[in-house]
C-alpha cells in the first residue's frame, strides 16, 4: 500500500460522512497537534473528527519498535461552545484534542521502511519484512567491515621481503616467516604482510 492510497482512504472516509449529512466544522480545527491530518466534520450535535497521525512505539514483546501511520475517527467528548465573537467563523473555539476523541474505528499502516513509500494493515507481514531488511542490512555491513581475504604466492612475499628490510631494518628474512594477504572491501583493496605475528599494511 502506498502513501495515495491512504490518502484516498481518509478522503472517502471524510466522504462518508459527507454523505451522511455531516458538514465540515471550519471552526474547530485550528491548532496543530503533530498530526499528519484532520477533518473535523458535524451533524449539529455531535463532532466527528477523521485523523490521520504518525505512530512510533515499542513493542516489548519482540523488543523491537513499531512506525506506523494511524487513522481514526473519533468523537469529540467535549463540550464545544462558540465563545461570543461578532465573526461567526471565528475560531476561537476550546481546543479538541486528539487523545481525548472517542474512538470509532481506527486503521493501522505499518510503514515498512523510512525510506520506503510501502505500509502495511498486516502486522505479521511488515514484521517479516522488517526481518528481510535487517538481513539485507546486515549482509551489506559484513561486507563493507568484513573484507574478502585471499593469501598470496610466492611473488608477493618477494615484494614483501624487500618492505620488511626496508621498515625493520633487517639484513636476512625468510620468506617462511611472512604472510601477504590482499583484503578486498566494497570500493577498496589493500595489500599487508604479517611478519611474526605483527601485521604491516603493504599498500
Amino acid at each position: 500500500m502506498k502513501k495515495h492510497e491512504i490518502e484516498a482512504i481518509f478522503t472517502a472516509k471524510v466522504q462518508e460522512y459527507i454523505a451522511k449529512g455531516y458538514t465540515i466544522s471550519t471552526t474547530t480545527m485550528s491548532g496543530h497537534q503533530g498530526e499528519i491530518a484532520k477533518i473535523d466534520v458535524t451533524n449539529g450535535e455531535e463532532l466527528i473528527r477523521i485523523l490521520l497521525e504518525d505512530m512510533h512505539d515499542w513493542n516489548h514483546e519482540d523488543r523491537r519498535e513499531i512506525e506506523a501511520v494511524v487513522l481514526t475517527v473519533g468523537r469529540s467528548t467535549q463540550k464545544v461552545e462558540r465563545r461570543a465573537r461578532c465573526n461567526p467563523f471565528d475560531t476561537m473555539y476550546p481546543t479538541i484534542w486528539n487523545d481525548k476523541l472517542e474512538a470509532i474505528e481506527q486503521r493501522t499502516f505499518y510503514q515498512i521502511n523510512r525510506d520506503d513509500d510501502f505500509f502495511t494493515e498486516d502486522f505479521e507481514e511488515y514484521r517479516a519484512m522488517q526481518e528481510v531488511q535487517l538481513e539485507r542490512m546486515m549482509n551489506r555491513t559484513d561486507r563493507r567491515w568484513s573484507p574478502k581475504t585471499t593469501e598470496l604466492g610466492e611473488a608477493a612475499k618477494q615484494i614483501a621481503i624487500r618492505f620488511i628490510k626496508r621498515k625493520l631494518g633487517k639484513s636476512r628474512v625468510s620468506s617462511k616467516e611472512i604472510k601477504v594477504t590482499k583484503k578486498e572491501w566494497k570500493d577498496e583493496v589493500r595489500y599487508y604482510v604479517t611478519y611474526f605475528s605483527k601485521e604491516y599494511r603493504l599498500a
